[in-house]
């Protein structure tokens, strides 16, 4: 349970920028029984968002949730049952986006 403010709970992040030094930094807590901080120096407006550069930096929290065993067979059918639903839902709205074409042509 969070206690107080910017409190990074055993599994979490978190990331933040300093505009003065315009660099990033960052709070984990993946192993042991204390966080971590580290400076992720300066992230650019490139190709990637900020957010796709933090997750590339923080590759070890998607390490540490990564379901395994049974946890891994449930979040794979829950995948499986969302993707023939989503899969459905995008087939419908394909049919009706042809036909608005066809009506307007």
């Amino acid at each position: 349970m969070i206690k107080k403010p910017r409190q990074v709970l055993k599994g979490g992040y978190l990331s933040w920028h300093d505009p003065v030094t315009d660099h990033w930094f960052q709070e984990t807590f993946f192993q042991g029984n204390t966080p971590k901080f580290r400076d992720l120096g300066q992230l650019t407006a490139s190709a990637k968002s900020f957010r796709r550069q933090i997750y590339d930096v923080t590759h070890e929290a998607f390490a540490a949730r990564r379901p395994k065993g049974k946890e891994l067979a449930a979040a794979s059918n829950a995948l499986d049952a969302a993707a023939e639903s989503t899969e459905s839902k995008a087939a419908q709205w394909r049919k009706q986006i042809a036909s608005l074409k066809k009506a307007k042509a």
